[in-house]
């Protein structure tokens, strides 16, 4: 297992955020935990279930992650009290019908996703300009509805949104041989937790179509170890399935789309000149962040 450090967990009151920092908690984490829901109740909660001695481990902040100066006062209030930042899990998400809510949406799922991340990122490697110190991991959760829009046809919005965040992933694969942080995303099929309403019509038709069922947070929190645990994982997808279980989707291993180009992360003399051309750039400041 990866030595204990700091953790911020984002949308982690309830259902699979609870998971992953309960978790983190019982294998010596220290956790932050930021979510719309009550402070004190979350706090209350897992005191009951751990006992006082947690709270020296334990920050909890009521927040919206589309605050960014809200996200980034937790970040450094974080790294004050624990002394370390080591690992980001970006959890906080919204479910929407069509479009009801568009901006909403992409700002919370996407958005405000991306920002942190790249705030992680910049604090890490000082803008590109060093390897991170220590190793560090960023996680989200994007779902299976980034992957394939099945049972979300009627949720185009939140579809897009979570197909974004597998692109992120993706896109920052180089991160983790170039500058020791491994961003990965964990991809489960409906999870019960408090955003899925899960009737028995949903049950069944699940379990009658050969899908394995309903997951639960808990094997969410598997797949978080498990990539925690296997430093050969990043840039990669981590499916759960109640039937399967945590299965790393390779991009290599399963690339469909060849006739669009050779699409592979063993770069090209040429390419990876370019690759560098573009961090050189960066490090200078002239490109590639959203904010100084």
């Amino acid at each position: 297992m990866a030595n204990p450090g700091t953790a911020v967990v984002t949308g982690g009151a309830s259902g699979i955020g609870r998971a992953y920092a309960e978790d983190l908690l019982e294998l010596g984490w220290n956790v932050t935990i930021l979510d719309l829901a009550d402070s004190k109740k979350t706090l209350q909660y897992i005191v009951q279930k751990f006992g006082n001695e947690i709270q020296k481990r334990l920050l909890v902040f009521s927040g919206d992650i589309t605050n960014q100066v809200q996200m980034e006062m937790i970040f450094h209030k974080t790294i004050s009290h624990f002394g370390s930042f080591d690992l980001l899990v970006n959890n906080a998400g919204v479910f929407n019908l069509l479009f009801q809510n568009l901006e909403r949406t992409y700002q919370v799922n996407l958005v405000a996703t991306t920002k942190n991340t790249e705030w992680f990122i910049k604090y890490a490697t000082g803008n590109l300009r060093h390897p991170s110190r220590v190793p560090r991991n960023i996680i989200i959760t994007a779902g299976s509805s980034g992957l394939i829009p099945i049972d979300s046809e009627l949720a185009p919005a939140f579809v897009a949104s979570k197909f974004g965040l597998v692109g992120l992933v993706r896109s920052l694969k180089f991160l983790g041989p170039k500058f020791g942080i491994r961003v990965n995303c964990i991809c489960p099929v409906i999870v019960d937790t408090p955003m899925n309403t899960i009737d028995s019509e949903t049950k069944g038709f699940l379990t009658d179509e050969g899908r394995g069922g309903i997951a639960d947070p808990k094997e969410c929190a598997k797949a978080m170890i498990k990539i925690l645990d296997d430093p050969s994982i990043y840039g990669e997808v981590v499916t759960v399935h109640p039937s399967v279980g945590c299965k790393v989707e390779s991009l290599d291993a399963n690339n469909q789309f060849g006739y669009l180009g050779n699409w592979s992360f063993e770069k090209s003399k040429q390419v990876d000149a370019y690759l560098e051309g573009a961090i050189d750039m960066v490090r200078a400041g002239k490109v590639g962040w959203s904010y100084l």
